[in-house]
């Protein structure tokens, strides 16, 4: 369970306030798994794609299949390069509040810079709860939660910070996964992913030993569409 569980409260009702009076319920509006589908996004550089040509980042790749066929619909890839959970919760979640009612799934992917940051577990723990609660304000779409990849194998992390990079890492999943369990979200693992593909697949990173390559967006969209199929 996670601590100051009053002062938890206080956040996501915040939160909750800053986004507003949610729209009317998604239920009866979202569209179903043969129709156009609306995907929101909510996330950091990885959901810009960073790292690979434009349209080659996963969101991308992930939407590209979604209206295959012809199907129709929409992307809102509220993404911003270098978010926190801090701008994620200031920026990105109000924006549900014009969205919401439409929307057909939710993807959430932020974390890797609060590591990085060296945020404090307790206060990444309470905003991305705020972050979760807050996108259910305004929709009840299905929600799939990426959560931190390991980037302490990632070559442009120096070999000193790789260990404590890799508890922090650690120490926030399991937080993350606290926070899907009781708000009903899925979780994509990809921590367990990136430690199973890295190893074998340098050319997985792009030039600047961080983010994604192209080839790695792929393989990262393609694990993940057996759960946004599912999702939906």
């Amino acid at each position: 369970m996670l601590p100051h569980r009053s002062r938890l409260a206080a956040a996501v009702a915040l939160a909750v306030a800053a986004v507003g009076t949610p729209r009317a319920p998604a239920a009866e509006r979202r569209a179903g798994p043969t129709g156009p589908v609306t995907l929101v996004v909510l996330g950091d550089s990885t959901g810009v794609g960073v790292g690979a040509p434009p349209g080659d980042g996963y969101v991308q790749r992930t939407f590209a299949h979604l209206t295959a066929g012809g199907r129709g619909g929409r992307l809102f890839n509220l993404s911003r390069s270098g978010a926190t959970t801090v701008e994620a919760l200031r920026d990105q979640v109000p924006q549900l509040a014009r969205i919401g009612a439409e929307a057909s799934l939710v993807a959430i992917g932020i974390g890797a810079n609060d590591v990085r940051a060296h945020t404090a577990l307790a206060a990444f723990a309470h905003r991305f709860e705020a972050i979760v609660a807050g996108v259910q304000a305004h929709t009840r779409a299905p929600i799939i939660i990426s959560n931190v990849p390991d980037i302490s194998l990632a070559p442009a992390v120096p070999f000193e910070s790789r260990a404590p990079a890799a508890q922090r890492v650690a120490a926030f999943n399991r937080a993350i996964d606290e926070v899907a369990r009781r708000h009903g979200a899925r979780v994509f693992d990809l921590y367990h992913l990136s430690q199973e593909l890295i190893p074998l697949h340098p050319e997985y990173f792009a030039a600047d030993g961080y983010h994604p390559s192209a080839k790695g967006y792929e393989a990262w969209a393609a694990r993940l569409w057996p759960l946004v199929e599912s999702a939906l």
